[in-house]
């Protein structure tokens, strides 16, 4: 698979999961916030899949209020 294609399921991976927080209705500012981070991440750094996880787990441990 090349990095094109890669990097236009990466950012289509985030986007679903906007999607999803947005119809379960809890879309908050910080996981659109997220959402704009996480594809610039993957834009920027050409390696979409860790920028995702890492992304996904920032945000999660956040929400849950629990510091590492």
């Amino acid at each position: 698979m090349n990095t094109t294609t890669t990097t236009e399921r990466a950012i289509a991976m985030v986007e679903a999961f906007r999607t999803m927080m947005r119809e379960l209705g809890s879309c908050s500012p910080a996981v659109e916030k997220f959402a704009d981070w996480a594809i610039v991440r993957i834009i920027a750094c050409w390696s979409p899949k860790m920028a995702v996880e890492t992304a996904m787990r920032n945000v999660l441990i956040g929400q849950a209020g629990v510091t590492v």
